[in-house]
């Protein structure tokens, strides 16, 4: 072909799951980490523990998440004639709904909140029909949750919290064992 890579050698080949498995979309939980947390292992319950333990990490349970396709974001420019200029990250705007809405909550929000300088280190999101695979979001700089509290106007929609986390990300997010024992 006439074309260059410079980075990749061989392609990697693809893996078929057992039976036609898939895994499903929804996350009903998920765990934000902060960015100091000490978690490198996604799937150490031990170390997701002590991030939670310790404050580093927080389980929101009873939540609908989401993450649609990610945009490329592509260099201003390519300096080889014929050619696409390269894609350089991909951004993400992933949606989050919670409707145990409360004191309590509306102080976690407001301290996940990006309007008050935060940003987070990676979310953890359990699928709801999944046991064992979830999926991990990780920014190249952290993440940030933009949002508020919903009050609908009508009383047949539940006041929720309604945001949506952001990132750039070099390669994307990806499927990642699940701990054992920190889901319910």
């Amino acid at each position: 072909m006439s074309c260059n890579s410079f980075c990749q050698t061989e392609l990697p080949e693809q893996l078929l799951n057992d039976c036609g498995a898939t895994v499903t979309g929804g996350g009903d939980q998920a765990i934000i980490f902060a960015c100091d947390a000490t978690t490198t292992d996604f799937s150490d319950e031990v170390t997701i523990a002590a991030d939670i333990a310790s404050g580093k990490a927080t389980l929101f349970q009873k939540i609908k998440v989401g993450v649609p396709a990610q945009s490329p974001v592509a260099a201003g420019a390519s300096y080889i004639a014929g050619a696409e200029p390269n894609t350089t990250t991909y951004t993400i705007a992933g949606t989050w709904m919670d409707q145990n809405v409360n004191d309590t909550n509306d102080l976690a929000y407001a301290a996940i909140n990006a309007s008050n300088g935060t940003v987070v280190g990676a979310i953890l999101i359990k699928p709801v029909d999944e046991t064992t695979t979830g999926i991990l979001v990780r920014g190249v700089k952290g993440l940030q949750f933009v949002g508020s509290l919903v009050f609908p106007d009508d009383n047949t929609d539940n006041a929720h919290y309604e945001y949506t986390f952001n990132g750039k990300f070099a390669t994307g997010i990806k499927s990642q064992v699940l701990p054992v024992g920190i889901f319910s």
